[in-house]
């Protein structure tokens, strides 16, 4: 079986997937460019210059990239496949000896490495990049919404929240009559400080004051950032620690849905290569394809419909991703009898 992944018919069939995703994401991924530029020029003001527009969209290519990679190996498996299928080289490599099993796990080995190289990127590139192009918008209302954190005497205004720092931090004190005993702001607070001592101004003098703050733990403030923000793995550490079943899940969810993508989307990839074979292999590549995007699309629209459902009726998202998983291994094996 792995042998036949490395041979000179599994590299050849892996060099024409690489081609084909190659090709559609160039197509794919100027598509959405175009309309992401379309959108932010129409909302041109909301950047102080020019140069920070050009900055804030260079930042926010990772994500573009990481959103388009898995519907072009999509489309580009069918692309490979009925290319291969028109040309008469699919019968050959049958010829030779090679299963369809055999066929599709070459097809599947260069995406399922592909798709893990994307969940490394969603694990250390995104988050940072996402924040440093929000960075660049000056206007509020895109950027992170502000919270409220309350903490003992405390009552915590906090502007704008990242894995390192917290900006526009407004800290409202409160004697034991309930009535407010002062006021302390600071532009930007370095969470690396942690209870160490930092500067201070107070709102009522407008003085620097020098004061001792045990900021909130990274997993306390890690609540409030942005989903697309977060990684897998503060995701997970936030599904952890937090209280109320609605946050576990929601937190699970999104967790499970980034760190499975890679074999979410190759065993969707398998059901779309077997069901254009089982049913489709008499049409044109463009009946394919079209048939693919239904596919995906439907493939999407059941995954936001199972994780809501979990959310919303409070039973773990592992149910629900069990199901939605084994909903499409038992497609293919129901599929794979016709080949």
């Amino acid at each position: 079986m792995f042998k036949s992944l490395f041979d000179i018919t599994g590299v050849l069939i892996q060099l024409s997937i690489l081609k084909s995703i190659g090709l559609v994401f160039l197509i794919l991924f100027s598509l959405d460019f175009i309309l992401m530029m379309v959108g932010e020029l129409q909302n041109i003001s909301d950047y102080q210059n020019f140069e920070s527009f050009i900055i804030s969209l260079a930042f926010s290519l990772p994500k573009r990239i990481y959103d388009v990679v898995p519907l072009a190996c999509l489309i580009g498996a069918i692309v490979s496949y009925g290319r291969l299928q028109e040309s008469g080289e699919l019968i050959a490599i049958r010829v030779l000896g090679k299963s369809f099993k055999q066929i599709f796990s070459s097809m599947l080995l260069p995406i399922f490495i592909l798709l893990s190289i994307m969940l490394t990127i969603g694990e250390f590139v995104i988050p940072s990049s996402n924040l440093m192009s929000e960075v660049y918008k000056t206007n509020p209302q895109q950027a992170q919404k502000a919270q409220w954190l309350t903490r003992k005497n405390e009552l915590i205004y906090l502007g704008d929240i990242s894995s390192d720092k917290i900006d526009n931090l407004r800290i409202y004190e409160f004697n034991s009559e309930g009535d407010i005993d002062s006021v302390f702001k600071k532009d930007e607070f370095d969470l690396s400080l942690d209870q160490k001592e930092a500067f201070f101004k107070d709102r009522a003098s407008d003085n620097q004051i020098q004061k001792i703050w045990k900021a909130p733990s990274k997993i306390e403030l890690s609540k409030y950032i942005k989903l697309n923000r977060q990684p897998p793995s503060l995701l997970f550490q936030n599904f952890k620690f937090s209280d109320s079943t609605r946050e576990k899940n929601l937190f699970l969810w999104q967790f499970l849905k980034k760190i499975i993508q890679p074999i979410s989307v190759s065993i969707f990839v398998l059901l779309a290569l077997i069901f254009c074979q089982a049913f489709l292999r008499d049409y044109s590549i463009t009946y394919k394809v079209l048939t693919g995007v239904v596919l995906t699309i439907f493939f999407n629209f059941t995954e936001k419909i199972a994780g809501n459902v979990s959310i919303v009726f409070g039973f773990s998202p592992l149910i629900t991703t069990f199901i939605f998983l084994l909903g499409l291994v038992s497609l293919i094996f129901l599929f794979s009898k016709r080949l």
